[in-house]
């Protein structure tokens, strides 16, 4: 975790395109912090206050038992729902291209 204030952006978008405009302003940001800055933040303390989880991690716990299995969840769910609603995709678009 970089010592970095990130930006908040107000969920108003309402078509595809406002929502890549959101995922363009993203990558910009995501582009505009340096590699030094997130230099110790393997064991840099998080400390976390939700009512399901709460308390004081290393950066490298917080990401390895928190953080990534959250992002897969959420990648999961959203390949459920989009099989769910029709769409006619699979496990090769969930993987994604892989290299030899």
């Amino acid at each position: 975790m970089a010592l970095v204030e990130a930006p908040t952006f107000a969920d108003t978008e309402k078509t595809f395109a406002e929502l890549a405009a959101r995922v363009e302003k993203t990558t910009a940001f995501l582009r505009s912090v340096r590699k030094e800055q997130f230099d110790g933040s393997d064991t840099r303390a998080i400390e976390l206050k939700f009512r399901s989880l709460s308390g004081t991690y290393s950066g490298q716990t917080y990401l390895m038992g928190i953080l990534l299995p959250d992002f897969f969840f959420h990648v999961t769910t959203t390949h459920d729902i989009l099989r769910n609603r029709g769409l006619a995709i699979g496990k090769v678009d969930y993987l994604g291209q892989v290299q030899s």
